[in-house]
C-alpha cells in the first residue's frame, strides 16, 4: 500500500462541491485495466517504479487475479482508488515480503489485535495495496476510500484488513482517527518508508463514530455508492 498524493487537510467530506463524487468495485476487466494504468501513472509520478519495466504503461501482477478494485470517480474521471487482494495460496503480497504471518503475530504486537485477527478465518482478512489518488484541494480522499473499505467489508463479510503503509499515511490517518494498528517494524519498500499495519473495520466504524462523526455519517451514507459490491 502506498500514500495518497495529498497533504492532510480539514476534512470536508460534506464540502458541498459541485464534482459528483461515486465510489464503486469494478464490474469490468474494462474498468480494471483503467485503474491499473491510473495507479501506474501515480506510481510513476511519485517515482515508486522503473518505468522500463512496464512499456505497457499498466500496473500489473500475479495479484490481480485475485483482487477486487475499488475506484473513486468525479464525475467521469478517475480521481482514487485501491486494490483489494484476497486470501488464496499465494497469499498476500506484503505478508513475506515483510515478514509477517498474519495468524501468528509475535508478543511485541498488542494482545488484542494478536487475539482479534487469531480468532478469524484467514478468508475473512483483505490485504489493501495501491492506495492511490490525485493530488486535490477539495477533499480527502482517504475518506472516500475509508468508505470503500467500510462497504466492502459489509457486503463481504470482511473483518480485517492488512497493509503496508507509507508513514505519512499512517500520520494522516491517526488524525482522522481511522485505528491502524502496527504489527510489524517498518521498513523501506517500493520506494518509502512502510510500517505493516491491520485495521479492524469494527474498530474503524467504533471509532470514528465517537471521534470523527462527519466522517462517521459520510461514510454510512450510501447515496454514492454505485453497482454491485458483492465479489
Amino acid at each position: 500500500m502506498k500514500k495518497i498524493n495529498n497533504k492532510p487537510r480539514i476534512n470536508n467530506c460534506n464540502s458541498g462541491q459541485k464534482e459528483k463524487i461515486t465510489i464503486k468495485l469494478a464490474d469490468s476487466e474494462t474498468e480494471i485495466r483503467k485503474f491499473q494504468k491510473f495507479s501506474f501513472q501515480i506510481y510513476e509520478e511519485l517515482q515508486w517504479l522503473n518505468r522500463n519495466d512496464f512499456p505497457d504503461g499498466i500496473l500489473a501482477d500475479k495479484y490481480d487475479a485475485e483482487s477486487a478494485f475499488i475506484i473513486i470517480y468525479s464525475d467521469s474521471e478517475i480521481i482514487g482508488g485501491m486494490r483489494l487482494v484476497k486470501s488464496s495460496e499465494m497469499g498476500f503480497p506484503h505478508e513475506k515480503e515483510l515478514g509477517i504471518d498474519l495468524l501468528n503475530l509475535g508478543e511485541a504486537v498488542d494482545a488484542d489485535i494478536r487475539k482479534k485477527i487469531y480468532k478469524l478465518n484467514k478468508n475473512r482478512i483483505v490485504e489493501t495495496t495501491r492506495f492511490v489518488g490525485q493530488r486535490t484541494g477539495k477533499r480527502i480522499l482517504t475518506i472516500d476510500l475509508a468508505k470503500g473499505w467500510y462497504w466492502y467489508s459489509f457486503y463481504n463479510d470482511i473483518k480485517a484488513c492488512f497493509m503496508a503503509v507509507d508513514l505519512k499515511v499512517f500520520l494522516l490517518m491517526e488524525k482522522l482517527f481511522i485505528p491502524l494498528r502496527p504489527v510489524g517494524i517498518p521498513k523501506y519498500c517500493e520506494g518509502s518508508w512502510v510500517i505493516p499495519c491491520v485495521l479492524i473495520v469494527e474498530d474503524m466504524m467504533s471509532s470514528l463514530k465517537e471521534k470523527n462523526t462527519e466522517a462517521w455519517k459520510y461514510i454510512m451514507d450510501k447515496s454514492n455508492l454505485h453497482g454491485d459490491w458483492r465479489s
